[in-house]
């Protein structure tokens, strides 16, 4: 499973541990930005690849997907790849 605006992942055997993975990470995600200050959350998004818009000065979001060349079908090939598990 894949969050491209986040640069998050989650994986596993089975869809429930990637779903579960992914989870963990993304509330660890939201934890560190309310923690964080103001500029820390700045920066971190705009690491991430999103924009201020000019008269949305509270409101940030991802650069639009067509500038990240992704589609569905790209996602879902990629949802669809085998990770062999190392024994």
């Amino acid at each position: 499973m894949v969050i491209p605006s986040l640069a998050m992942s989650g994986y596993g055997s089975t869809v429930k541990q990637a779903e579960e993975m992914i989870e963990h990470s993304l509330k660890h995600f939201i934890s560190s930005l309310t923690n964080a200050s103001s500029k820390e959350v700045e920066f971190e998004m705009r690491r991430l690849g999103w924009v201020q818009e000019k008269f949305h000065t509270k409101v940030m979001h991802p650069i639009s997907d067509s500038k990240l060349k992704l589609t569905q079908d790209s996602v879902e090939e990629f949802n669809q790849i085998e990770i062999p598990l190392a024994a």
